[in-house]
């Protein structure tokens, strides 16, 4: 009895339950409903939510042949696309840095877009823009933005972002770079002590960017003052190196190969005293420190508390990432007939693994927002700010950051607990375990590069060692 039971359940899952009635979803429904355009802009409507505008303009120029995927191309020939890539559209200047403060849903919108069109030009995008870019906007003096933003926001300077070393990932407050003050010269000195101490796994340092944001130990005077962050030169226009610096290249990867990361050692470089980015510190020309925040804790959650826009970029291209792909994977579901006419997206055993996927990631896409809308509202008042910078960081490296969010008034306690483990369930189910999923389910057609599914696999899998790279 239990067999027939279970060959009759078996049944009902491949065929139908033998009544007329079809499995949950069929391939004809899925058709009918794609090629509605009023369904189809009443859904990306309401899926899109901001900036729509902004982001058809984006899409729009992104269909130049150069953004066309290229699948034969040596890593060399890959990094150099991915350069003239991001010059291109860094010249249309569809946002500015500054837009990192000022309007986050913007900059969002505008980097978001990128992840579509190719990931690893996604990423050079986001260590110039978000994370070099946006430390400066953030931590910078408004002299400091004036001097560097200009430039960077068309791709004339190029930046990077030097805070993992090689013997500290994410243990950013045991970084061992070093920056002493010579007040006789009024000039930084840095210096990388050994190799562990090199800065390490650095995109766009082994030869795309001029400047690099690099963080160090400060020492005034004889005193310790913590990480504090200094803009130092990499290489000029013409790719040659700065006097003390060297530069290695990280080589070849799993994927993100357009992305050339490198390793940065400093042998005592000589910056000028406004290097250090000072809206939250300075140094005196005579060599006194000061600070608005006079707790060495709360410093250190304010000057890392940038890569918390990073970190929901890197959320954000995981839904992407599984979007394209369960495009491919549903479309494929209900083209493709096994065992005479049925589609393989009418079986309802094909259904249960492909759909729950598609359910997730809208789940998650909306959840995203709930953190972007997070985000662009934490600027709102000057003491809770710090808090809540200090808490979004933590919660984006889900450290727990549900008790911080509670008493910065930003979020309830249950709130802040249910957005705590996002970002992890972003990286990892979509980006490995269902992408992986719904990969299977286009048997040999989820293995071509021009499908999508095997740069997306290979560049995701990198891209998920970058929020800690312990």
């Amino acid at each position: 009895m239990a067999a027939q039971r279970r060959v009759a359940a078996l049944t009902r899952h491949l065929k139908g339950d033998g009544e007329g009635r079809t499995p949950v979803v069929s391939g004809a429904l899925c058709r009918a409903s794609s090629a509605d355009p009023e369904v189809a802009a009443v859904l990306y409507k309401f899926i899109t939510r901001d900036n729509m505008e902004l982001r058809q303009k984006i899409f729009d120029f992104l269909k130049d042949p150069i953004y066309q995927p290229e699948h034969y191309l040596s890593i060399a020939d890959f990094r150099a696309l991915t350069r003239e890539r991001f010059a291109r559209f860094a010249a249309a200047h569809f946002f500015t840095i500054t837009d990192y403060v000022d309007n986050p849903r913007r900059f969002l919108a505008t980097l978001e877009c990128l992840a579509w069109a190719d990931y690893s030009l996604a990423i050079l995008s986001g260590v110039h823009y978000t994370l070099c870019g946006g430390t400066i906007t953030k931590l910078g003096s408004a002299a400091q933005v004036a001097a560097h933003v200009p430039a960077m926001d068309v791709g004339r300077l190029r930046g990077c972002f030097g805070m993992t070393e090689l013997g500290h990932g994410s243990d950013v407050a045991g970084i061992r770079t070093r920056a002493s003050y010579d007040a006789a010269t009024r000039e930084f000195v840095l210096t990388t002590p050994d190799d562990d101490a090199s800065k390490y796994w650095i995109g766009g340092a082994a030869g795309t960017a001029h400047i690099c944001a690099v963080f160090a130990q400060l020492e005034v005077a004889g005193r310790e003052e913590g990480v504090h962050v200094f803009l130092v030169p990499l290489r000029d226009e013409a790719g040659r190196p700065h006097p003390g610096v060297r530069t290695a290249d990280c080589g070849a990867k799993m994927g993100l190969n357009g992305v050339d990361n490198g390793q940065i050692w400093l042998d005592d470089v000589r910056v000028p005293r406004e290097a250090m980015l000072s809206r939250l510190a300075t140094v005196s020309p005579e060599g006194r420190y000061s600070s608005a925040l006079p707790d060495r804790g709360a410093r250190f959650g304010a000057t890392v508390g940038g890569l918390t826009m990073g970190r929901v970029l890197i959320a954000g291209a995981a839904v992407t990432a599984s979007a394209i792909g369960l495009t491919v994977a549903i479309n494929y579901a209900h083209a493709r007939p096994q065992f005479g006419d049925t589609l393989i997206g009418d079986y309802l055993t094909h259904q249960r693994r492909l759909y729950p996927a598609l359910a997730a990631t809208y789940a998650l896409h909306f959840a995203l927002d709930r953190v972007k809308a997070l985000l662009a509202a934490a600027p709102a008042a000057a003491a809770p700010l710090l808090r809540t910078l200090s808490a979004l960081h933590a919660l984006s490296c889900l450290e727990g950051a549900a008790a911080e969010l509670a008493l910065g008034g930003v979020l309830t306690r249950a709130g802040a607990e249910s957005l705590r483990g996002l970002v992890n369930d972003l990286c990892r189910r979509l980006g490995e375990d269902r992408g992986a999923a719904a990969r299977t389910l286009c048997a040999g057609f989820g293995c071509p590069d021009h499908l999508m599914w095997a740069p997306i696999a290979r560049d995701w899998t990198t891209a998920f060692k970058y929020p800690g790279k312990a």
